[in-house]
């Protein structure tokens, strides 16, 4: 199919295996990522960028979304800039209405960076609404919103964009870690269902990633962080060959930890959470 990706090689892979995966990459010509106008989306969507490819690209600000469809179009692709507020549901059903029909894959990848502790979030309950109506409600009411027509036609692929810490949540950041588990679970949940649509669903999970929204926070290079185009390259990989679950081997042991030993887990999060916070 014309603006597909190309395939990738899969040596070990049984026939079987691999005939499915060129199928699905064959349906991944039109990809929506939201947050796209900065970080991580920003970087997936110049990642991205080549000829055939479809990129719808979205978020509130335009003029920044506009700078980066440019940049794709300089590529040799082509972007459709959308923008779109994921924390009001009329304009996430415009963004849906909008679109002449599904894209072959969804990026949600947009969120809402919030650093305080419960003692400052009081009297601003407001906080944990936001990031709630950002990374979770929103971009569910947008995935159901693109569900019939995906199952109508047979394909399709979600991406979910969670961080570490939402299994591993950290002190100072419960709103943010809060949503972060929202997606991650209910995208976990539905992953099962969709398989008889021939729909898959992938959470990738990431850690701190040097970005305009975690610099006010950790500084432009925080240690132990990855940048915006590293966490771009294995979002593409999901992209290019869907899995399940992505998540860096020191997280999925740390999560071991956190199950196995959660009182000493809890003291050593919040010990290096502390050190950053100083």
């Amino acid at each position: 199919m014309p603006g597909a990706l190309p395939p990738v090689a899969t040596p070990n892979s049984r026939a079987g295996c691999t005939r499915r995966v060129t199928s699905r990459l064959r349906r991944m010509g039109r990809v929506l990522i939201t947050g796209a106008s900065s970080g991580i989306g920003a970087a997936l969507a110049r990642r991205l960028a080549a000829p055939g490819h479809e990129l719808v690209l979205t978020a509130r600000r335009q003029h920044e979304l506009d700078a980066v469809a440019a940049d794709v179009r300089r590529s040799g692709g082509s972007a459709r800039v959308i923008a779109a507020d994921l924390r009001d549901d009329d304009s996430v059903d415009g963004l849906v209405a909008s679109l002449s029909a599904a894209p072959d894959a969804v990026v949600c990848n947009a969120g809402l960076s919030i650093a305080r502790s419960a003692a400052e979030q009081v009297g601003r309950h407001h906080d944990l609404e936001r990031s709630m109506r950002v990374t979770f409600l929103g971009h569910s009411r947008l995935v159901l919103g693109l569900l019939p027509a995906m199952a109508a036609r047979g394909s399709g692929h979600v991406v979910g964009v969670p961080t570490v810490n939402a299994r591993m949540p950290v002190p100072g950041w419960g709103a943010y870690c809060a949503s972060k588990a929202a997606m991650d679970g209910w995208l976990r949940a539905i992953g099962p269902e969709l398989r008889r649509d021939s729909i898959d669903v992938s959470v990738v999970e990431l850690g701190l990633v040097r970005t305009p929204m975690s610099a006010p926070t950790y500084g432009d290079r925080p240690p132990f962080s990855e940048s915006a185009a590293d966490a771009a390259a294995r979002i593409e990989r999901v992209l290019r060959r869907p899995r399940p679950l992505v998540s860096p081997a020191w997280a999925r042991a740390g999560s071991t930890l956190t199950a196995a030993a959660p009182a000493l887990s809890a003291r050593l999060i919040g010990l290096g959470s502390l050190r950053r916070r100083r």
